[in-house]
């Protein structure tokens, strides 16, 4: 017999689908149209700031109805702690309604109105739409006042999108612009069509696509998780002015433990309450750095090291934190010493 698991069909509005084939078409990049942006983060002189791509609860709803049908998902809320919202999605899978939830805070720009669209944009990050934006890379960009707020100078950061965020049928278009002498300058629009966002009340919200706090980052007023998205939060922000990351950093690297490995939680985010592992380093030039694991094989990869010791492995830079860049390891060592 074989051991291939067998397709599990599911019945929508276009027809029979396997499920696979809706987890895909659920979690598929977005039109960059359908991308909007705002200000995370900021220096102190709020010169610079992180740029924050996002979706829009229309957005998310025409995912549902695209993939589903209009009659194969229902959403429900309720209130949640006072100020809270609580967003329950469900999809119409075999004959039976499976719900996740998800929530947020009331907006205070929209009120009400902002939590229910930031908690129904958070619940759809539980069915996979639009969670490749938590797998950026960080976006630094320069900002300009515009009245009481301060906004992305120019275009968004498009260039600086890595291709695999990038539709398919979007794709040799954007390659034309931005690849080919195209820059990330511009007249202050979206390339794909989108708004262009800003703070509020000239605070910042920190980095919200699975990245720890940037250094010197304020907080922004009434900024919601829906515009920002979930932190694993390792590493502890630094005082200064930050740098920009070059990009995600796929690859070997080879590194020296400096301490022993530590048991971590995180502290907020889609990571919430989850155990990690943390291994304070540094590297091939002496340079220091953390190294996180999540999964349960890279764990006890991390935990086995000893100080001193030098590791090789696949890792991809997350962050910076007051002690370096923070690399999270997405596969287990490839050689220890």
């Amino acid at each position: 017999m074989s051991d291939m698991p067998k397709e599990i069909m599911v019945q929508t509005a276009y027809g029979p689908k396997d499920m696979i084939q809706i987890m895909k078409q659920l979690a598929e990049p977005f039109p960059l149209k359908d991308v909007e942006w705002r200000v995370g983060s900021t220096n102190r002189d709020k010169t610079s700031g992180i740029a924050l791509p996002y979706i829009t609860n229309r957005a998310v709803q025409d995912r549902l109805d695209g993939v589903m049908g209009i009659g194969f998902w229902r959403n429900s809320y309720e209130m949640w702690r006072n100020k809270g919202v609580l967003c329950g999605l469900a999809l119409l899978l075999n004959g039976e309604w499976i719900t996740k939830f998800d929530g947020a805070d009331e907006s205070d720009v929209e009120g009400t109105k902002g939590g229910f669209s930031d908690a129904m944009k958070r619940v759809g990050y539980q069915w996979g739409i639009g969670r490749y934006l938590y797998d950026l890379p960080q976006f630094w960009v320069d900002l300009e006042q515009k009245g009481n707020s301060h906004v992305i100078k120019g275009e968004p950061p498009w260039h600086k999108f890595p291709e695999w965020a990038i539709r398919k049928d979007e794709l040799e278009a954007w390659r034309a612009k931005y690849k080919k002498g195209g820059g990330g300058s511009g007249s202050g629009t979206q390339g794909g069509g989108g708004t262009q966002s800003q703070t509020s009340g000239g605070g910042a919200q920190s980095s919200g696509m699975g990245l720890p706090k940037q250094p010197g980052a304020q907080p922004a007023q009434g900024a919601q998780p829906g515009q920002a998205g979930p932190q694993p939060n390792p590493g502890t922000p630094a005082s200064g002015t930050p740098s920009e990351p070059t990009a995600n950093t796929d690859g070997a690297l080879t590194f020296r433990v400096k301490s022993a490995p530590t048991m971590q939680k995180a502290a907020q985010g889609v990571r919430k309450g989850q155990d990690y592992i943390l291994v304070e380093a540094e590297d091939k030039d002496g340079k220091g750095c953390q190294v996180v694991g999540f999964e349960k094989a890279v764990m006890e990869a991390l935990r086995g090291l000893s100080v001193g010791a030098q590791f090789t492995a696949s890792l991809k830079m997350v962050s910076n934190s007051q002690r370096g860049p923070v690399y999270e390891m997405v596969s287990p060592l490839e050689k220890a010493s």
